[in-house]
């Protein structure tokens, strides 16, 4: 199984066009955070993104002790939560990364950017006291 990926990712423009699409999904949650005022820190490298949540004023993450100290996991466990109703399964840690594939076709990424842009508006219209995560 290894070696067949290997191959399939090797075929011209299929590691390219995976980046592309997740170079899309990082700017959607950038763009969409920013649009409802939520502080997020996202990176990506290749088809690996991840995403922290952060805490009001915090600093930039640099490493797993900046991470622990200004993640807001709360947060991240209401987007999680969010995106699961929306039929999209996350890592459940904002410590984990994700990673996209050629299976994450475009009516997928669409599917899956709609998404994001629909929980963090749930995010920013519900308290955490009463969201129930």
């Amino acid at each position: 199984a290894g070696l067949t990926t290997l191959s399939l990712l090797a075929e011209p423009g299929v590691f390219s066009s995976i980046t592309r699409a997740t170079a899309r999904l990082v700017a959607a949650l950038r763009d969409s955070a920013a649009r409802h005022q939520i502080p997020v820190q996202v990176a990506q490298a290749g088809s690996m993104f991840g995403c922290y949540f952060l805490k009001h004023g915090a600093g930039t993450i640099r490493n797993y002790s900046s991470a622990r100290q200004f993640a807001d996991t709360s947060m991240y466990a209401r987007f999680f939560h969010e995106m699961l109703r929306e039929g999209v399964y996350l890592a459940p840690s904002q410590f984990e990364a994700g990673f996209l594939s050629s299976a994450h076709d475009e009516t997928i990424l669409q599917q899956t950017i709609a998404a994001i842009h629909h929980a963090m508006d749930r995010l920013r219209q519900t308290p955490a006291s009463i969201a129930g995560v």
